[in-house]
């Protein structure tokens, strides 16, 4: 058979693609052949590479998937493991059900999750259902011990301006009409004065070095345009804008990280560097506590000061710790299959996708080399940006996007490891749930 080749989806550039070529590492040390590609190559890549196995994270792409490709396998490996109830997979699956089913392969990242949509299709195939855990957190676990607290005078700062700053420049009153988006609209900017006014103070009460991480959702360039409007000129040079694309390599060098509420507070977590809610500061905290449970679990998790003089007292007090937080652990298990004796997801994920994919036939027809389909998306990027400066914000270019120098490292890592034994129970677990349904 010829070596499986497969293309993987990276929804958003500063969110899903460090991951997904983590992912890709581990499949190409499995025998794979793997690009990893942004909403505007993907579909071309269908067509012209003709892979043998399409990799997912948004669950409806998968219908789309089909109708350019019919005959390749399709995996959905998740890429929103926490989700309030009403929009719960199972609930969007059972309202869409041809959207499950155009799913060959369904890779979830907590057990109950995984319980939830065998719960809700007991007569559809949930065989193809496997808990592998949240690959992201590998790139925590397998990376090698962080710097210490001492080591870093910067302060993080976490943003969620994705609607007023959108990524590509549309502007909020394009969707505010929609229902619920202007109370949304309105925490959003409640939360971005409020961290800009936190930054102030801090600018202006201490020496720490800041440094904002715009949302995925988001445009970089306009903190760099106006940051020199919000902040006085002698703290500018104190004032940094992260274009990183591992949110867990920016947050390792954080001493602490203010913050609304949001899932990154897990993986500050999983990093030991503490993490200061705004939510109070800003007046978003009843909004987002009564987002859901999970939300409300996060604002449990950090620190939230009411006003700058308590603010300031937890940033003199921060220090990186061992502190367990019973509820975040909760939810790292049930969500993500993660405890201190789980391994990789990103192994669990490949060797599955691996698998599938070795059992599948290519497509019929004339394909493309990998490297003419690459040049070919190099020629388009560069046309698409002529026409849009904005595209980089949210879609990926090979060599133009620097990805994390340590990613081959980290995938030798997961290598020794070895398989994770909670992954193997989950995949016998499912299977042999699926021979008794039958």
């Amino acid at each position: 058979m010829s070596v499986p080749r497969i293309v993987i989806r990276a929804f958003t550039c500063r969110r899903d693609v460090a991951t997904a070529e983590l992912l890709a590492c581990v499949l190409n040390r499995l025998g794979c052949n793997v690009l990893v590609c942004s909403m505007r190559d993907f579909n071309r890549t269908l067509r012209l590479w003709k892979p043998h196995v399409a990799v997912v994270n948004t669950p409806g792409e998968a219908v789309s998937v089909r109708k350019i490709a019919p005959g390749i396998g399709v995996v959905w490996l998740d890429g929103e493991g926490f989700l309030p109830p009403e929009a719960a997979h199972a609930i969007t699956f059972t309202k869409n059900l041809g959207m499950f089913r155009a799913i060959d392969l369904a890779l979830v990242w907590g057990e109950k999750v995984r319980d939830e949509l065998c719960a809700a299709f007991p007569n559809e195939n949930t065989a193809k259902i496997h808990a592998v855990g949240n690959p992201t957190y590998d790139l925590i676990r397998y990376r090698g011990k962080a710097r210490g607290p001492a080591a870093s005078r910067s302060i993080g700062f976490v943003m969620r301006s994705g609607t007023i700053n959108n990524h590509s420049g549309i502007p909020p009153t394009r969707t505010l009409p929609n229902f619920g988006n202007l109370d949304r609209v309105i925490v959003e900017c409640q939360s971005f004065v409020g961290s800009i006014e936190c930054a102030r103070r801090l600018l202006e009460h201490t020496d720490y070095e800041l440094s904002f991480r715009p949302h995925p959702l988001e445009q970089l360039g306009s903190y760099h345009l106006y940051k020199d409007f919000w902040f006085d000129p002698k703290h500018r040079s104190r004032v940094s804008i992260d274009e990183s694309l591992s949110f867990s390599h920016w947050a390792a060098n954080q001493r602490a990280i203010l913050s609304p509420t949001s899932a990154t507070l897990l993986e500050a977590y999983l990093l030991n560097v503490p993490v200061i809610n705004i939510d109070a500061i800003s007046g978003t905290e009843e909004f987002n506590q009564d987002y859901c449970d999970i939300t409300k679990t996060w604002q449990d998790g950090g620190v939230r000061p009411r006003n700058f003089a308590e603010l300031l007292a937890a940033l003199n007090s921060a220090d990186r710790s061992d502190v367990r937080v019973a509820a975040l652990d909760r939810q790292l298990s049930e969500y993500c299959n993660y405890s201190d004796h789980s391994g990789s997801a990103c192994l669990a994920a490949a060797r599955l996708i691996n698998g599938f994919a070795q059992s599948r036939k290519p497509q019929r027809g004339m394909r493309l080399s990998a490297i003419i389909v690459d040049a070919i998306d190099a020629v388009s990027f560069r046309t698409v940006c002529r026409k849009n400066p904005l595209h980089p914000n949210m879609n990926y270019r090979r060599g133009y996007h620097q990805l994390p120098d340590d990613l081959d490292r980290i995938a030798d890592n997961i290598l020794r490891s070895g398989p994770a034994s909670s992954h193997r129970d989950s995949t016998a677990r499912t299977l042999e749930r699926a021979k008794l349904d039958a």
